[in-house]
């Protein structure tokens, strides 16, 4: 079993869709800078798309947001998108979310 730990911030707002049998899922983008800086000086931000499903959507649309600090813990599997042989998402089998929500999202600080 894989296990895996995506730590950062909701890059954007959900695009929620339905697969064929209508079970609704969507793609969530999870940012993050390295510890350390490119040879320019310039912060290495990494993104890992996300692919929930079902109930899994519904806990996501709840508790976060585009910029809210997110935890995704779970174990996974690597599926590639559709149209694309070199890209990867990471799909979780049963997810535990822990997001950080400040009263106002609009005063959140840059990290």
């Amino acid at each position: 079993m894989l296990n895996i730990t995506v730590i950062g911030r909701v890059a954007k707002e959900l695009d929620i869709r339905k697969d064929a049998n209508g079970t609704p899922y969507a793609i969530v983008e999870v940012t993050t800078h390295r510890t350390y800086k490119s040879a320019e000086g310039t912060h290495i931000t990494d993104t890992v798309p996300v692919k929930l499903y079902d109930k899994q959507v519904e806990l996501f649309q709840r508790f976060a947001f585009p910029g809210s600090r997110i935890a995704i813990i779970d174990n996974f599997e690597l599926s590639p998108f559709e149209n694309s042989g070199s890209e990867y998402w990471v799909y979780f089998s049963q997810l535990s979310l822990s997001a950080s929500v400040p009263a106002n999202p609009q005063t959140m600080p840059d990290s």
